[in-house]
This record gives C-alpha cells, sequence and structure tokens, in this order.
C-alpha cells in the first residue's frame, strides 16, 4: 500500500465550481435542520447546492436539478407500494430526468427501497452526468411481483461505485452508458421465504443498446422454483442485446446464472448476449447453469485480462483508497482527475479533466497483480459534495497495447 500526501486534493479543490447553498433535511428536526423531508429540500434548492440528509426514513423524490444529496448515518428512502394506473404505469421511488448537458446530479450514502408497482430508482432521458456511491436501490415487496432496482433511459453518463442493486431486474438500461464498480447485484429468484412469484425468476442486468462496464461486481441471475416444477429454470445474470458489454474484476469476482428448481432440464449461460461485443476478463469466475455456457447468444464475444479499477473510502479528513488489478507484466499508470463527460478514444473511454491530471502511481505491477494507493484527504470542507475520478491506462506486455480501464469516482463526504 503506498500511502500519498493530499497534494491531489488540493489541486482539485483550485478547480471546483464555487460551493452553492448547503440544505439540511433531519426528520427528528435537530439543530440546524431546515427541512424534514427531502422533497421540499429539492424543490427549494437550486443547481449546485448540496442537500445533506441525516439519518431516518424518508419519502421519495424527483428532479431535474445539478445537486449534491449526501447521507449521514442510515438514510432510508421509500414510498411503500404504488397503486396501479392505467395506462399501466410502474412509479420511481427516486427519480433523476431531463438533467441537461453539463450538469451533475451527485449522491452518497442511501438506500432507495422499490415496493409493489413502484421502481427504486429511475434515470430518465438525462444528458448530464450523474455520480452515485454507496446508494443501494433494492425491492423489498413479498411476494416480488414487480419493481426494479434501477431504471435508467437514455441516460449520457452514469457512475455507480458501491452499493447493492435488487429487483425485477435488478438494472434495466437501454440507449445509455452505465457503469458499474465494487456492487452486489442479485436477480429475483422465483420463491423466497416459501411465496413464489407467478412470474418466475428474473435476470440481474437487462441492457438494451447500451455501453455497460462492470468492475468488481458479483451479478447472480434468479434461481428457478424450489418447490414445483413451475417456472423450474434460473436466469442468466446478465441480458444484453445491441450492447458493448465489458466485464471485469478479480479471482473473487462471480458472474452466475441462477441455479435450477426441480425438473430444470436448459442449461442457462451466465450472460446471454445478442448482438454488440461483449468482453469478458478470464480471471473472474463465470457460471452457467446445468453446464450452460459463460456466454451464449450472437455477440462478439472476447475473452482476455482486462485492467480493473476499484476506489473506495471518501470521507473528509480520511483516506481514498484504490487498487489496480492487471497481469503481472504490465505497466500501470495510475492518475487522480475531476470527471467530465466520457470521451470515446482508440484505447477506451475517458472520464478525466485533461485540465487536471494528477500521477498516482506509474510503473509496473506488482508480482501480485495488484497495486494499492491509499491518498490522504484533507479536511476542507470545500471538497465536500466533489466527485473525484481516478483512471487507470494499462500497457499490456508484450503486446505493447494501451487500454483504459474502467472509472472510479468517489464523492467526498
Amino acid at each position: 500500500m503506498r500511502a500519498l500526501s493530499p497534494i491531489a486534493f488540493t489541486l482539485a479543490a483550485s478547480l471546483l465550481p464555487a460551493q452553492g447553498v448547503t440544505w439540511i433535511v433531519d426528520q427528528a428536526g435537530g439543530p440546524g435542520s431546515q427541512f424534514a423531508e427531502i422533497a421540499p429540500a429539492v424543490a427549494q434548492a437550486a443547481d449546485g447546492d448540496t442537500i445533506v440528509v441525516r439519518n431516518g426514513t424518508y419519502g421519495g423524490f424527483a428532479t431535474s436539478k445539478a445537486l449534491t444529496v449526501l447521507g449521514e448515518g442510515s438514510v432510508v428512502i421509500s414510498d411503500g407500494p404504488g397503486i396501479p394506473t392505467f395506462p399501466f404505469a410502474i412509479e420511481p421511488t427516486v427519480e433523476i430526468h431531463d438533467l441537461p448537458a453539463g450538469a451533475v446530479f451527485v449522491a452518497k450514502n442511501l438506500r432507495i427501497e422499490a415496493h409493489t408497482f413502484r421502481d427504486g430508482l429511475r434515470l430518465e432521458d438525462n444528458q448530464g452526468r450523474v455520480h452515485l456511491q454507496n446508494v443501494s436501490s433494492v425491492l423489498v415487496s413479498w411476494p416480488e411481483q414487480s419493481g426494479t432496482g434501477a431504471w435508467i433511459l437514455r441516460s449520457s453518463a452514469v457512475t455507480w461505485n458501491g452499493g447493492q442493486l435488487h429487483g425485477r431486474p435488478c438494472l434495466s438500461a437501454t440507449d445509455s452508458l452505465v457503469s458499474l464498480a465494487s456492487m452486489q447485484i442479485n436477480g429475483s429468484s422465483a420463491c423466497g421465504a416459501g411465496i413464489c412469484s407467478t412470474i418466475g425468476a428474473l435476470e440481474a442486468i437487462h441492457a438494451r443498446n447500451s455501453t455497460l462496464q462492470l468492475s468488481r461486481c458479483d451479478v447472480s441471475g434468479g434461481s428457478g422454483f424450489g418447490f414445483t416444477v413451475v417456472f423450474p429454470d434460473g436466469k442468466p445474470a446478465i441480458i444484453a442485446n445491441d450492447s458493448a458489454l465489458t466485464v471485469t474484476g478479480d479471482d473473487t469476482t462471480s458472474i452466475r446464472a441462477g441455479g435450477p428448481g426441480p425438473g430444470a432440464i436448459t442449461p442457462i449461460a451466465a450472460i446471454q448476449a445478442n448482438g454488440g461485443t461483449v468482453d469478458l476478463d478470464t480471471l473472474i469466475v463465470t457460471l452457467g447453469s446445468l453446464g450452460g455456457a459463460d456466454v451464449s447468444g450472437t455477440a462478439t464475444v472476447n475473452r482476455r485480462r482486462i485492467v480493473s479499477l476499484a476506489a473506495l473510502g471518501g470521507t473528509l479528513g480520511g483516506t481514498l483508497d484504490a487498487e489496480v488489478v492487471s497481469p503481472p507484466s504490465d505497466l500501470v499508470n495510475l492518475v487522480l482527475s475531476l470527471p467530465i463527460d466520457p470521451v470515446a478514444l482508440p484505447p477506451g473511454l475517458v472520464f478525466l479533466d485533461p485540465r487536471l491530471i494528477v500521477p498516482l502511481y506509474v510503473g509496473p505491477q506488482e508480482p501480485t497483480g495488484r497495486v494499492e494507493v491509499s491518498v490522504l484527504i484533507p479536511t476542507a470542507t470545500s471538497l465536500r459534495g466533489a466527485a473525484i475520478a481516478l483512471q487507470t491506462a494499462n500497457l499490456y506486455l508484450p503486446q505493447s497495447t494501451v487500454e483504459f480501464s474502467n472509472p472510479a469516482i468517489v464523492v467526498i463526504d
């Protein structure tokens, strides 16, 4: 582990936009709070403002503003079961929609709950960026008949670092760019706690016409019925249609199809992909069900080692801890910057502001295949709510080809 000084954050602070107003939400009405619920704080806030949400359970909200929402303690956002409407529509608990180009919505340390006839988080028609850290969105209905953990539609740049997703499916992405890191994503099974769904198991992730990056994400499809022969088959962990899918990690990362129920005879792949491409890291564990393949379908599949980046932490006065996994023979260039809209270059997508590139590690990969770096974070309050981007340019030897890793974006709280 290499411990570095906070100079990187001092440089980053000089490029951050001026802070807006900080609003405090506290259902207990504690000192300094202005609101007891999140929705009126969102209505009052202006672009660039920060909303600090103290420990408690709150109702949902919707916005198209460039805001930062920071949870303190255990913050749950839950609206309870929805009411079906005609034409049939499922409403979200939290919705970020129509962010204009250049606008950024940031959130950290939240648990969003989906219920029957309600999605957890919906991101729709966003030309701006959404950065989430330690945000979970989970279906809590019983039995699990409906409710998507996260529904992402026509959103140009979503990064999600840390948290849990669960739902039917956990994540649905259409016409979007989504980068997920260090997440637990478990698809809904046909039966649970003795109660069975009427529609069987479901995949964890469904992507259509999207760019989807997964790094260090454990993903499992839903399992088939455990008590009857109805809907016996498990589901793939990931179903991708006409999408660019990259899945990387380390040897503790797994992508697994759901287990079979009694009477199941159909092999189920871990990933089902038709059209598009799948780049699959050979280091991670990929398991189909009943002997199913790692990848099935018509997509072009590339099985190879792929650089993987993880970054956690981000508390004022604490540390930002990063780890790069790649073959020991590689050359690693890990840098810190502020995030920008992703730009497509020959080595891959780059998420870094060229005005600020701070090297954190430049050199050969360790014999263990892991480089670990820890950066001290100063206590400067001007950094609170800032999104900090890390990314690696990895030189593969002996091919002498360069590839960019997934981004790892940490929110300072």
